[in-house]
């Protein structure tokens, strides 16, 4: 199965997880072939996934080392989002 939103097309290697709002999936980038973690978002949850993107990419511009919390193996980067 693959996955592409226009800018990057990534190959679904498993699911990892699912909980309300969506899935998540461990893909790989066809373009660079790194490995990265998709959130694919459930229909009627739009709303929901845009306000989670803008507090994760707030919480980017803060200072790391106040938010050591932020450092946890369960815990990813934001690196891009799409629609």
């Amino acid at each position: 199965m693959s996955v592409d939103n226009s800018l990057r097309a990534y190959f679904v290697e498993r699911f990892l997880g699912e909980g309300t709002f969506g899935k998540v999936a461990k893909c790989t980038n066809l373009s660079t072939n790194e490995e990265v973690a998709i959130k694919i978002i459930k229909n009627g949850f739009n709303k929901t996934a845009e306000d989670e993107i803008k507090a994760l990419t707030e919480i980017s511009r803060l200072d790391a080392h106040k938010y050591m919390w932020l450092f946890h193996p369960s815990v990813v980067a934001p690196c891009d989002f799409g629609k």
